[in-house]
């Protein structure tokens, strides 16, 4: 296969492409160029291809209707729309993530108050709390209450990992694509 790009600069690559023709050379081009950069820099970074052959994990679900109301205690939160689901682990009917391959998960979950209404949430991991959020309900004029964590766990294939609502009975949680629900595989053991 011909290569069609400078040695190591975008802008020969660009000039040396108008002699190939084609834009697929110059974006294999610069993808080469990209990648060899990032050897040199240490970083590893990793192809569409070369990531499904991986099995790579990432979910990102939100919350679209304005709000969910009548959240009971020990209720799972549904994260309705899903942005994200690599891996296949989210599961939106029950707003549950399985885990598809063992390894250390970051998870991130963000959640806003409705209006004068406080909440208290959980993020679960086979029924265990890994941490709490919560929310105080203030609201003043336009501005919103939000809680948000970040943890990282390690987890087993098949292991569930979940946000549930706890209090008040009858609560409220802002939609509107406030709230999340993130979780991304870091490396595999």
């Amino acid at each position: 296969m011909p290569v069609c790009f400078g040695q190591d600069d975008f802008t020969t690559l660009v000039e040396k492409d108008k002699s190939c023709g084609s834009k697929r050379g110059l974006i294999k081009a610069s993808q080469r160029i990209k990648d060899n950069k990032s050897r040199q820099a240490g970083l590893n970074i990793v192809s569409s291809e070369q990531r499904a052959a991986t099995n790579f994990v990432a979910f990102h679900a939100v919350l679209t209707p304005s709000a969910i109301h009548n959240l009971g205690s020990n209720e799972n939160i549904r994260f309705d729309r899903v942005l994200l689901n690599e891996g296949h682990g989210y599961h939106n009917q029950h707003g549950l993530f399985i885990t598809p391959k063992p390894g250390f998960y970051l998870f991130s979950v963000t959640l806003a108050t409705y209006y004068g209404r406080p909440f208290y949430a959980v993020l679960m991991k086979n029924g265990a709390r890994l941490v709490s959020l919560s929310g105080n309900g203030q609201y003043s004029g336009s501005y919103l209450d939000q809680s948000s964590i970040t943890i990282v766990t390690k987890l087993n294939a098949g292991d569930e990992v979940w946000v549930v609502h706890m209090t008040p009975v009858d609560g409220s949680i802002l939609g509107n694509y406030y709230s999340s629900f993130t979780g991304v595989l870091l490396a595999d053991f």
